[in-house]
């Protein structure tokens, strides 16, 4: 008997480790739990990727005659949400799907290419397709930010090879949100952003729904 403990307390402990190994599995596990006591409607408007999306408060409400669901978690890479997808995509029957992600992946090391940030979002582009061959798939520009502004050109030929990319597949769609938040001089302007001067504010997220709006309410399979 005190063997099969030793045992059952020596897996739990690797159990628990694990999950605590595992990005962001936290806020997955808070959206499954979410989804069990209210598992969201066909024909959803599903919203993934990170941060951008994650803390858009009441994004959920900013389309009152559409249904929304946001399932961006943390400060996640295209390879974060190409691993959680099931859990952030995959169970729900969405009429369409809008991403905001990889601003992450070359923020977090100067040795990631074009090539490979274009070959993490095709990854998470063709398991989404072979989820949901028919809807409508939006990918949403990488955006300026002044503690980020270093980086904005490699966000641009990112940005530029996956519009490419997507101009090759069908109900695809390519969304800038990026120059809106730019002011006359071509430079990130700080009245959209946070005192992190990263992530938006009320007012950046009012120019990204007027953006978004016609796509949610009138883009079609």
């Amino acid at each position: 008997m005190k063997y099969l403990l030793t045992i059952c307390v020596f897996w739990c402990s690797v159990m628990l480790s694990t999950h605590a190994q595992v990005p962001y599995a936290d806020e997955i596990a808070a959206f499954k739990q979410r989804d069990s006591l209210a598992f969201p409607p066909r024909g959803i408007n599903l919203f993934i990727g990170s941060s951008s999306f994650r803390m858009w408060t009441g994004l959920e409400q900013a389309f009152p005659n559409a249904r929304v669901l946001n399932r961006a978690f943390g400060g996640a890479t295209l390879l974060d949400l190409a691993y959680h997808l099931p859990a952030v995509a995959l169970r729900y029957q969405p009429s369409k799907i809008f991403i905001y992600c990889g601003e992450n992946d070359l923020a977090a090391s100067d040795t990631v290419t074009t090539a490979e940030l274009l070959g993490r979002f095709k990854r998470v582009y063709v398991l989404l397709r072979q989820a949901f061959p028919r809807i409508p798939i939006v990918f949403c520009s990488m955006k300026p930010s002044p503690s980020r502004w270093e980086l904005y050109p490699r966000y641009l030929e990112g940005n530029a090879a996956i519009r490419t990319y997507l101009r090759t597949q069908r109900r695809t769609h390519y969304l800038d949100v990026s120059s809106v938040l730019l002011d006359r001089t071509g430079k990130p302007d700080g009245r959209y952003f946070l005192s992190d001067s990263l992530h938006l504010n009320a007012t950046g997220y009012a120019h990204w729904k007027t953006i978004l709006h016609p796509f949610i309410q009138q883009f079609k399979p």
